[in-house]
């Protein structure tokens, strides 16, 4: 069979846990098929180029390109890739185009592969196809029930105008600008109001609120005819498939399987007397919506020298807002805890040797944590935010704790039954919750060849 991997990236080198499970699954079906993938170059080329190579039993497919006039319409639409995408197809000629992420390549990605003729299945690994931050969760970190043009067009294109009005209206004040807190500023977060205090204040671009709906018009209409083209979807999570079954793509076409996973291997690991601190892990990304200020503010409710927060993670940018590592260093003032920095996949072994407990606290309704798979591996029980497709891997009292997200005295107090040396049963048998990505490669061939008449 021939397999084409498409992803939005390949070769990050701190990839997230799409990009390692895609890798993965690569190297596993290479074993049995011919196997390529096709992904967006990280930097910016003058001319489109489409760049072949090989390494080991794959070929990776490249697409260069320059950087695109509108970014918002280039990512979901894939148009200045389309040429590419139409010849990698060509030349490849796969049975089968497995979809990992269809951010820049989306629709013309699904529309090209259905052109050739190959059957298209995707792993559905975030909620992208009908959010255009991908995780269905607004600025005030509440969780998005569907797509709404209003809504949405706030969300996507509202926040960086607000910021950029905001930086307007501190010049416009002189001196007094100077010495407003920044969240009184914030306060001014009615466009309607921004828009009165006249275009010396307002942002340029500010004015066209209605392009923004739009676009995100545009968005949705675009995607919704492209997804159906898909043949087959795979759902990581239960949850994620129902969401999806309700946002529209036919249950007939959702199939649950989690992900594979390879061996994780731990040298040692940390052992802790129970008059110690409990050394709790957070391995992810320092953004608002994975909820890390939640367990600060949890810690604060409990005696010091408690529980000591061990961090691996990097600060990004959260849609433009840079403001999330000052308001976590400001909650994690004088609280027992150390940020390591960034972690390579390699090392999250090593990481998790290092901490008695992983604590999850997304307040975004995450799909299936590639990190609480790694967890049940380590043998390590994960404390983690009751949402999305997390409950389905840890089960209360058994293997960790659940909490209500976004609850910190609920959190705070399954930290302090687990920092009294609370024993879980059958803990030495939690690695085989864990699916192998050998066994899991088969499954997704075996859903490859379903209903397909090659």
């Amino acid at each position: 069979m021939r397999v084409l991997l498409a992803v939005h990236q390949f070769e990050n080198p701190s990839a997230g846990g799409t990009e390692v499970y895609t890798r993965a699954l690569a190297a596993q079906l290479a074993a049995r098929n011919e196997v390529a993938v096709l992904f967006p170059a990280g930097a910016f080329a003058d001319t489109p180029v489409l760049e072949q190579t090989r390494a080991g039993e794959l070929t990776h497919y490249r697409l260069h390109g320059p950087a695109p006039a509108d970014g918002f319409y280039d990512n979901w639409s894939g148009a200045r890739f389309r040429k590419l995408i139409a010849r990698a197809i060509a030349l490849f000629k796969p049975d089968v185009v497995h979809v990992q992420h269809l951010s820049g390549m989306g629709v013309a990605l699904l529309e090209e592969a259905k052109n050739f003729g190959a059957r298209i299945v995707m792993t559905i690994p975030d909620y992208w196809a009908f959010c255009p931050r991908g995780q269905m969760i607004r600025d005030d970190l509440q969780n998005c029930e569907r797509p709404d043009e209003a809504r949405c067009s706030a969300c996507a294109f509202g926040a960086p105008v607000l910021r950029a009005a905001r930086s307007r209206l501190r010049s416009a004040l002189g001196p007094l600008g100077r010495v407003l807190p920044e969240d009184g500023l914030a306060s001014a977060r009615n466009m309607t109001w921004l828009a009165r205090a006249g275009a010396a204040i307002a942002p340029a671009g500010f004015a066209p609120i209605a392009p923004a709906r739009e676009k995100i018009a545009e968005r949705l209409e675009a995607l919704s005819r492209a997804i159906d083209l898909i043949d087959l979807f795979i759902a990581p999570s239960q949850a994620i498939g129902r969401a999806y079954a309700r946002l529209g793509v036919a249950p007939s076409k959702i199939r649950h399987l989690d992900y594979g996973f390879e061996e994780l291997r731990l040298e040692e690991r940390h052992v802790r007397a129970v008059t110690e601190p409990l050394r709790l892990g957070f391995l992810g990304t320092l953004i608002p919506s994975k909820g890390l200020h939640v367990v600060a503010d949890a810690l604060r409710l409990l005696r010091p020298g408690q529980v000591e927060l061990h961090i691996w993670g990097e600060f990004v940018s959260y849609h433009g807002d840079e403001s999330y590592r000052a308001e976590l260093t400001r909650r994690l003032w004088g609280l027992a805890h150390e940020n390591h920095g960034p972690i390579a996949h390699e090392r999250v072994a090593e990481a998790l040797s290092q901490v008695d407990a992983l604590v999850v606290p997304s307040l975004w309704r995450e799909n299936s944590p590639l990190v609480i798979h790694e967890a049940m591996q380590a043998g390590l029980p994960v404390v983690a935010s009751r949402v999305g497709g997390i409950p389905e891997l840890v089960r209360d009292g058994d293997t960790g704790f659940l909490y209500k997200a976004s609850d910190p005295a609920e959190l705070a107090e399954k930290l302090r039954i687990l920092s009294s040396g609370y024993e879980f049963p059958h803990r030495e048998n939690w690695t085989h919750l864990v699916e192998s990505i050998s066994d899991h490669a088969r499954r997704v061939e075996a859903l490859y060849l379903e209903g397909a008449q090659w």
